[in-house]
């Protein structure tokens, strides 16, 4: 099992308010963030943000295989934070993947991200050292470029 962890953050000139508009949406992911390809949304919270979804990814650097599927928990604590969680595929599943979004601010924003993994796939005998601290701030500059077009 091969453990990959980062961190991501930048300041934005938006409100903290349309920042998180986006980071809950998560429908509209695929319109902003390159690598998620398709999402079909499960559930809903009561609040009408996901609360699970399905995704279709496309991961081209990957050389495990460049296309996934996978079924994430959307949760929404507005307007502060949106994480996604991969369900496991069953109870001896234990590969694990994270996204934690934070929004802190009151006029423009600071978006921090957190990425954490955990893939049995990956061998542990490969250098991942950096790797999630990528993967993080790609994501955040995926966010960013959202909202500057």
């Amino acid at each position: 099992m091969k453990e990959l962890r980062g961190r991501a953050s930048a300041e934005l000139e938006i409100t903290p308010e349309e920042c998180f508009e986006l980071l809950a949406t998560f429908e509209r992911y695929p319109t902003w963030f390159e690598v998620v390809r398709e999402v079909e949304i499960l559930e809903a919270e009561q609040n009408g943000t996901p609360g699970m979804a399905r995704a279709a990814l496309h991961v081209p650097q990957s050389p495990f295989g460049k296309d996934f599927e996978l079924f994430l928990t959307v949760r929404t604590e507005a307007p502060v934070a949106v994480t996604l969680t991969r369900v496991p595929d069953g109870p001896h599943d234990q590969d694990r993947l994270e996204l934690s979004w934070r929004v802190l601010g009151t006029g423009s924003t600071r978006l921090e991200l957190e990425f954490d993994a955990a893939a049995s796939f990956v061998p542990s005998f490969l250098p991942v050292g950096g790797a999630g601290d990528l993967i993080a701030q790609a994501a955040l500059d995926a966010a960013r470029s959202a909202f500057t077009g």
